[in-house]
């Protein structure tokens, strides 16, 4: 086979997955290495015969020849119909394939001598297929190592300029992609755990671009051609699409599941298609990857990242056109929304209770509503044309809240019952969800705010429970439970002497706690304390003890009788519970008129060291 002679003319780029398909996928990670060692020492492009031709160092001294014929595909790219070689394969061999990835990293990256891919994620690397942050390849001006520089010392000034041009304009031949919407029934389960999920019932095939709601006169979206079930489940699905030469967004054979593996043969800007790469992945993160019968769309209500949101926010810098039809793009993404309340007056002074979304402060009722899982919603407005609108909530939806958006979206209270209703049920519903009158003919009555409240139950023995509570609008809500509503700030009891999961105290310690820090919470404005059962009358006895021992002699074995008298503040205090005490270490001693005092006063010192010489004393 003849040398190759270099030529001033471009070689077309070849798919990574073509480049497999010729050589096979264990020749074709070989070929990554061999172009990541510069083992392509020359490449030639002959035009006239579509063929590749070049010089790869292989596993012997003399480097082996290789041609390549590359058929015309769709823009840049070629598609490789055979190959030859001069080693002992013949052909289709890891250096054939080398010479493609070398080619296409060159083309990528244009530029005298040495030339370094791309190395962020999806970029020239990965078109090249060599799939290596910072691999080199050589160019047309033949072998280089890392340290070379052609004989004008250009080469410095080339790195120099990868690092201080302006970024390269996107080719103006790259695909146009966008993210088609569209509101789709939920796929019946299936009757059988071998069965793939019944298929959802289709829309109008005349034309499916319109976001499943057909088209009626004019042209306009209407939803006449949707023929839909009864007690039908609807969900808001997406899928990719790109951009026609005749300027209408097609579907063609993009899915979730091929959309990987066309970024080349759709020629997808790189940042674009890691858009869509990131999209599908954080919407599996949770999920299962595909339901079969659906694998080309993903539903937005099953999307639990709340990542979702930014990387919306990045389609727009993109480029990436979120749209609803073939050449409809009525998709916004708004600031904020929270789930709310319309409250009017009817004819008959009853209430009519509509449930709608408030978006970037404006209330709006009258759209088919749905969540994105937890962290945001979406409307649906079908006339005259399809709209879609998406916002993320500014806190958690709870299971109430998506319930009232996606069932029943009206309640009529009547007249009998409104008084009823704004007394009992108003306070609790506020807390859940914004309730307001936008024609101000419901006037609401004043709701206070959550109240934080310690329950403390006196029992019998002297025993006394504590428990903690949120009491919200009537209702009781656990303190375990976190803040009772947004912005409320859940105060550390902890630090007030009382466990969070509430205690029982009993003897010294409940008439203590009775006695000093029962009063100092009933004295607080952030709290609340409810007494249950009959309160004793706790106090503790302030004043010095007086203290009296004598001792007696008696005609028994022992030695004498010890006597002890002890009066505090006028009481007498019983010498044998007392001694029982000091003997136990006990700080203080409940008496049984309910009053207490200090065992550890100086007073006491004398009458715990006779205890402890007699523990001492032997046994006889």
């Amino acid at each position: 086979m003849p040398s190759p002679e270099p030529t001033s003319e471009t070689a077309p780029l070849v798919d990574a997955v073509d480049v497999i398909r010729l050589v096979g996928p264990r020749a074709f990670s070989r070929a990554k290495e061999y172009a990541r060692d510069d083992r392509v020492l020359s490449s030639s492009w002959d035009a006239e015969a579509q063929a590749l031709s070049a010089e790869v160092r292989g596993s012997v001294a003399r480097p082996y020849r290789c041609r390549v014929v590359l058929a015309p595909g769709r823009g840049e790219h070629g598609r490789p119909t055979s190959s030859e070689c001069d080693c002992p394969l013949g052909g289709d061999c890891k250096h054939v394939a080398a010479a493609m990835l070398a080619n296409n990293a060159r083309v990528l990256s244009p530029g005298a001598g040495l030339v370094r891919t791309a190395t962020s994620a999806g970029g020239a690397s990965a078109v090249a297929g060599l799939g290596s942050a910072g691999s080199m390849v050589t160019g047309p001006a033949g072998p280089a190592g890392p340290g070379a520089a052609g004989p004008d010392g250009a080469d410095w000034r080339s790195r120099l300029a990868q690092l201080t041009d302006p970024p390269r304009l996107a080719d103006a031949r790259t695909t146009r992609m966008g993210l088609l919407f569209e509101r789709r029934p939920r796929a019946r389960p299936s009757r059988s755990r071998w069965d793939a999920p019944a298929p959802a019932p289709s829309v109008d095939p005349r034309d499916r671009a319109t976001g499943g709601l057909g088209t009626g006169r004019d042209g306009l979206v209407t939803g006449a051609s949707l023929v839909e079930p009864a007690g039908a489940s609807w969900r808001l699905g997406v899928r990719p699409v790109s951009l026609s030469r005749t300027g209408n967004w097609v579907r063609g054979d993009l899915t979730w599941t091929s959309l990987p593996y066309q970024m080349n043969r759709l020629q997808i800007a790189a940042e674009v298609h890691a858009w869509f790469g990131q999209f599908a992945a954080l919407h599996r993160s949770v999920h299962a990857a595909y339901v079969p019968g659906e694998s080309d769309w993903l539903a937005l209500d099953d999307f639990s990242s709340p990542l979702l949101w930014p990387l919306l926010a990045e389609a727009d810098r993109l480029g990436i056109a979120l749209v609803t039809g073939k050449r409809a793009t009525d998709v916004t993404v708004a600031g904020r929304a929270e789930v709310a309340v319309d409250a009017r007056r009817d004819d008959d002074r009853g209430l009519v209770l509509v449930a709608g979304v408030r978006v970037d402060g404006v209330l709006r009722t009258g759209d088919e509503t749905g969540t994105v899982s937890d962290h945001g919603v979406y409307l649906v407005s079908p006339d005259p044309a399809l709209h879609v609108t998406l916002a993320p909530t500014a806190a958690p939806l709870g299971d109430e809240q998506r319930r009232l958006l996606t069932t029943a979206r009206e309640l009529v209270v009547p007249a009998d019952d409104a008084d009823e209703f704004l007394r009992d049920f108003y306070p609790a519903l506020q807390q859940s969800v914004a309730v307001t009158s936008s024609d101000e003919s419901v006037e609401f009555p004043e709701v206070l705010p959550p109240q934080l409240v310690l329950t403390a139950t006196f029992g019998r023995s002297d025993s006394l429970a504590l428990a903690w509570h949120w009491e919200v609008a009537g209702r009781t809500v656990s303190f375990a439970a976190g803040a009772p509503a947004p912005g409320v700030v859940v105060p550390d009891v902890e630090s007030w002497g009382v466990p969070a999961r509430g205690t029982t105290l009993r003897g010294v310690a409940a008439a203590e706690f009775a006695g000093s820090r029962l009063p100092d919470l009933e004295g607080r404005r952030d709290v609340r304390v409810d007494v249950v059962g009959e309160r004793p009358d706790y106090r503790e006895l302030t004043e010095a003890p007086h203290l009296t021992v004598t001792t007696v002699e008696t005609d028994k074995r022992d030695w004498f009788d010890l006597g002890v008298l002890v009066t505090v503040e006028g009481r007498t205090v019983p010498y044998v519970p007392l001694l029982t005490a000091l003997a136990k270490r006990q700080r203080k001693m409940l008496l049984v008129d309910k009053s207490y005092l200090s065992l550890t006063h100086p007073a006491f010192d004398e009458l715990k060291r006779l205890i402890d010489e007699a523990t001492s004393l032997d046994e006889w």
